[in-house]
């Protein structure tokens, strides 16, 4: 089994944080940071935990230079947005060591098909992997300094080869104490119904109406969570299993939405995301105009969770020949906010769906085609 003794954090945001304190407090790991503000970063960071403890990190290399911290890491880890990925690949792909393990977490997204055509996979024996969601709900609290971190009981991970999962459990568990669960293969990631259908459903609830477009105070976005929200998630994430249905691959890893929080219907899923401790204090996208509160269409919500998260779905429901109204409606109605054609009005992806990771910009346009690209070669 391969042995990870050098680790390569990609991206200063909270989950980079959170690698940095906890990775960082062994000493028999070595921890690299590549982050665009090197100068804004200790070389310690603070990490307190949901039971108000504290770790201390170390991180032995920090820079904005691919070549001063990618060179001789097992293990690359990346936690940026999804729109900053590709570029990510291209600058670290000459750097990159032989037999180097990268993953992307939460890895939705198509990470691995843009990591398997920017990367020089063959050649170096790179293995890429990706997590359904992420292992920890964090918030940054003095950038650079310091993060607070909720821990997740288990992470779920998916990989092409057993032997490279067995290597990230053991080394998670390890390091972390978080238990890891083998998704059934990569597909599962991108249909994922966290973020890329969640944020969308509450967004479309909250600012989708012409009543809701002016607000005389900040949102908050789970608090407030209503039962209008959780009808549309919910019909969302059946058109998802109807996806889901039609591809015979075993894709059980995804687990349906109100299993998934433990509800019934959507006035106790309602409750229970309104319940949760660690999405207390979480905003809603918004911004002040002078007079009211609006949607932010610059936010991650919608520049990232719609055309990289519920785009790659229905991209994927075309090949499949999958109707997703409610899916459909939500796509509509955000592209028009961002000025965008990921759809055309007759259901088919529109030229602007190819500036993002769908299946079909990597040839993947059959049924075919998909379930041979997503079966695991052990």
């Amino acid at each position: 089994m391969q042995s990870i003794n050098t680790i390569c954090i990609c991206g200063g945001g909270n989950l980079g944080h959170t690698f940095s304190a906890i990775l960082g407090s062994n000493n028999d790991l070595t921890v690299k940071l590549l982050t665009r503000k090197p100068n804004k970063w200790n070389n310690t960071i603070e990490g307190i935990n949901e039971e108000q403890n504290k770790i201390i990190g170390k991180i032995d290399s920090i820079s904005h230079l691919s070549s001063e911290v990618i060179p001789g890491a097992d293990l690359i880890l990346v936690s940026l947005p999804c729109f900053a990925r590709e570029e990510l690949l291209r600058d670290i792909s000459p750097y990159i060591s032989q037999n180097t393990i990268i993953g992307c977490l939460p890895g939705y997204g198509n990470f691995e098909l843009q990591a398997s055509n920017i990367l020089p996979i063959k050649e170096k024996n790179i293995s890429i992997f990706g997590s359904l969601r992420i292992p920890y709900i964090c918030r940054t609290e003095i950038y650079g300094k310091s993060v607070r971190f909720f821990k997740k009981s288990e992470i779920q991970i998916a990989t092409k080869q057993t032997e490279v999962f067995d290597t990230i459990k053991l080394f998670f568990e390890k390091y972390t104490d978080i238990n890891v669960v083998k998704l059934n293969n990569l597909l599962e990631l991108v249909l994922c119904n966290s973020n890329p259908i969640l944020h969308p459903a509450r967004l479309f609830d909250l600012f989708a109406t012409p009543e809701s477009t002016h607000f005389t105070k900040e949102v908050p976005f789970y608090e407030t969570w209503s039962v209008n929200a959780s009808q549309i998630l919910i019909q969302m994430d059946n058109e998802l299993f109807q996806l889901i249905e039609a591809i015979p691959l075993n894709l059980n890893g995804v687990t349906p939405i109100l299993k998934h929080y433990e509800s019934t219907n959507a006035k106790s899923l309602t409750e229970k995301i309104k319940s949760i401790q660690a999405f207390k204090g979480i905003m809603s996208p918004m911004v002040h105009n002078g007079t009211y509160w609006d949607a932010n269409y610059k936010s991650r919500y919608f520049t990232e969770d719609i055309p990289y998260g519920l785009s790659l779905i229905k991209s994927l429901a075309i090949i499949f020949n999958i109707s997703t109204p409610i899916i459909d409606k939500v796509i509509y109605w955000t592209q028009s906010q961002l000025n965008l054609q990921l759809l055309t009005n007759n259901g088919e992806l529109g030229d602007d769906a190819y500036n993002f990771p769908i299946f079909q910009k990597y040839k993947l346009t059959t049924p075919a085609e998909i379930v041979h690209h997503y079966q695991v070669k052990n």
